[in-house]
């Protein structure tokens, strides 16, 4: 029986040598993703090339955690969490990134990506965790919000060649061991 070609075989620990791949797929989902939102002269300007030595060494460095989502052996996506760099934020983890290569959206690599950082920043102990999406990035939130993220009440922009971008901030409750909703952070299922 074979298996279908949309089933993630495996989420796994970033290494190095995945630094090539995880460059040209979040290249190719800022590219895809961010057009107009971000600056078109920002999305033009990205290449793999300008971002492949600081990823190599971010990932040698092993500050953060990172995962990534392969299909048929293949890396098609990669997510980044660790402690929280925001003041205010009471000591919760951080979702730095998700991305999955625009080919893969909808497959369910982000979807396994998230899973796999919430149980992680659980694992690591955190019992809440935030992360920042783009305001205008509806199809982002809506993701999101899918996996029991709610929007916090903080914004904040980020500047993109000297363009503001509003940003907002998602957080939610962690369980210990899982990557699933709280009782209290689950969307209700009742009609």
């Amino acid at each position: 029986m074979h298996e279908p070609s949309h089933v993630i075989r495996t989420v796994r620990p970033a290494t190095v040598e995945d630094a090539l791949a995880i460059c040209e797929l979040h290249v190719a989902a800022w590219q895809r993703a961010y057009r107009g939102i971000v600056p078109d002269r920002v999305l033009e300007a990205l290449t793999v090339e300008s971002k492949l030595e600081q990823r190599r060494a971010l990932l040698a460095a092993g500050e953060r955690t990172n995962l990534v989502a392969e299909r048929g052996g293949a890396v098609i996506g990669w997510s980044a969490f660790g402690p929280g760099r925001d003041d205010d934020a009471g000591g919760a983890g951080e979702l730095y990134a998700i991305y999955v290569h625009p080919d893969h959206w909808r497959g369910g690599a982000g979807r396994a990506l998230l899973v796999a950082s919430e149980a992680g920043l659980a694992e690591e102990g955190y019992g809440r965790a935030t992360l920042w999406v783009l305001r205008d990035n509806v199809r982002t939130r809506a993701f999101y919000e899918a996996g029991g993220w709610r929007a916090d009440g903080t914004g904040t922009e980020h500047v993109f060649d000297g363009a503001a971008v509003p940003s907002v901030r998602y957080a939610r409750t962690l369980v210990s061991g899982q990557g699933r909703p709280s009782p209290t952070d689950a969307p209700s299922t009742r009609p």
